[in-house]
């Protein structure tokens, strides 16, 4: 699984870094796990994912988790 700080590499060998993920939802390692909807550093945004086991589910009314995609400076 992919973490905020890690490298996404596209086919034409470009990379953009992963910045913003699950926040206190999901640290592996000390960081913040990436999720379809993570930020990368160019714009892009991570749009989906070979890994279908791990979900993340949110009620009407409930908070989201510090830190659940946002990016540093995010008033959110």
């Amino acid at each position: 699984m992919a973490r905020v700080g890690d490298k996404a590499i596209y086919a034409d060998g470009s990379e953009a870094t992963i910045i913003s993920g699950a926040g206190t939802a999901r640290i592996m390692q000390g960081t913040s796990a990436a999720l379809v909807g993570s930020m990368l550093d160019n714009g892009d945004e991570i749009i989906s994912t070979p890994q279908s086991c791990n979900k993340f589910v949110f009620r009407e009314g409930d908070a989201f988790p510090q830190g659940f995609l946002t990016m540093s400076g995010d008033l959110h």
